[in-house]
């Protein structure tokens, strides 16, 4: 979990509602808690240590890891606390990832979800991330990624054959094409993009 939050400070988001049926297996086991927060500590320690020495262009002391720690979810906060930063990507209403992106995302599938839906922790999880993302300004449909597999392993398919092959049909031709407009057409720069990069003297005057 201590690396999910150094990889995106939002994963918590994730975890809030199955967090909470944690509640009463700390009570009844302290000492459970306390080997959690012991291991996320040291987990902690270790992920800034590791991104000081990543982001240090020289080699890190003990002394560096107390007055200067390269601490990520913390610079990724204060960057997305700025309004002014966030200009620069793009500023969003709340509704963005609930109207457009994750409709997007889940294509026919988004209509399973108010139809058929199978209340799980799973589902939770995704609800409580969902929620949790609205709250920021800048809304990208891949923050939502981690909802997809939760919502989709949430859902019925109909029952009736042609219900079935009319949504089968569907979700068939939205990959399709959502397959080669996002990964080709919208993501297609991306790999030359890193190959051209690679092979420049000095990356930060190509």
């Amino acid at each position: 979990a201590v690396f999910g939050v150094f990889n995106r400070i939002t994963f918590p988001a994730f975890l809030l509602i199955p967090g909470l049926r944690l509640i009463p297996h700390f009570l009844n086991k302290p000492f459970s808690f306390v080997a959690l927060a012991s291991a996320a500590l040291i987990t902690t320690v270790i992920a800034i240590a590791l991104d000081t020495a990543f982001y240090s262009s020289e080699p890190v002391t003990w002394a560096d890891l107390i007055s200067r720690p390269t601490i990520t979810p913390l610079n990724f906060f204060l960057y997305n606390s700025d309004t002014a930063n966030l200009a620069q990507h793009g500023i969003h209403p709340w509704y963005q990832h609930v109207a457009a992106n994750l409709p997007q995302l889940l294509g026919p599938a988004a209509v399973l979800v108010f139809a058929k839906p199978h209340l799980s922790l799973r589902l939770y999880s995704a609800i409580s991330g969902l929620f949790v993302l609205s709250i920021f300004p800048h809304q990208e449909a891949r923050f939502l990624l981690p909802t997809v597999p939760l919502i989709l392993s949430s859902v019925e398919l109909p029952k009736n054959k042609i219900m079935l092959r009319t949504w089968a049909g569907a979700w068939i031709i939205f990959n399709l094409f959502l397959g080669v407009l996002m990964g080709t057409y919208h993501q297609g720069g991306v790999v030359p993009g890193q190959v051209f990069m690679s092979k420049q003297p000095d990356a930060t005057q190509a």
